[in-house]
């Protein structure tokens, strides 16, 4: 199946990427603190809410309240 053909997208909720197993967690807390990590993480998922899924709305002109978040832990551990 095309993602980007699903019905769902087509609906037009915003798709969400995280590619975690790209990140090099020893090496990301050298520079920041785990509890910065955390905030960081939940500052951007406010923003899906408050800013990313109301431009989709109003470019959309309708209400959408929902997005997709694809993950891809290749390489988590």
């Amino acid at each position: 199946m095309h993602l980007l053909a699903h019905p769902r997208i087509q609906e037009g909720r915003p798709v969400n990427f995280q590619i975690l197993g790209k990140i090099d967690i020893p090496k990301l807390y050298k520079h920041i603190t785990p509890e910065r990590h955390r905030q960081i993480l939940i500052v951007t998922n406010e923003a899906l809410v408050r800013e990313v899924l109301f431009a989709t709305s109003k470019r959309a002109g309708r209400h959408i309240g929902t997005s997709l978040c694809i993950v891809d832990l290749k390489g988590f551990g």
